[in-house]
């Protein structure tokens, strides 16, 4: 006879003989519920947010794509040879380098002041008591 034991650890013991018996303590305390499971799914704040944070990406890659076409656009329409006059002497050179080493020089020179204009005005540390 198969014996279906409830009592031991809150699992289910089964014995090899049949007919089927099902024994149940009832004199303890009932069993807690079992803890609440999370849906598998998600919820409708966290797809919409998800489809939001896609759509900022593809905006960004839109934007990357468009920056490319535009400096390629620049580097085809600029390619003319120009004088360029120094304080001291003058060089030539292609209105596209011109163009792409002004952008990268005043990009490095905006990095240089964020970073001196945050060192300048953070809050001074505090010393610990001593």
């Amino acid at each position: 006879m198969a014996d279906l034991d409830v009592r031991r650890h809150g699992g289910i013991a089964l014995s090899a003989s049949l007919p089927l018996r099902i024994l149940i303590d009832v004199s303890g305390p009932p069993p807690a519920a079992p803890e609440p499971v999370a849906p598998l799914g998600e919820t409708p704040r966290e797809r919409a947010r998800r489809h939001g944070r896609r759509g900022r990406l593809y905006a960004w890659a839109l934007l990357l794509v468009g920056a490319v076409v535009v400096l390629v656009a620049l580097a085809v329409a600029n390619t003319r040879q120009v004088e360029l006059s120094w304080v001291v002497g003058s060089a030539h050179a292609s209105v596209v380098w011109i163009i792409i080493g002004s952008a990268i020089l005043g990009w490095l020179l905006g990095i240089a002041t964020s970073i001196i204009f945050r060192a300048r005005t953070r809050m001074p540390r505090r010393r610990p008591p001593a």
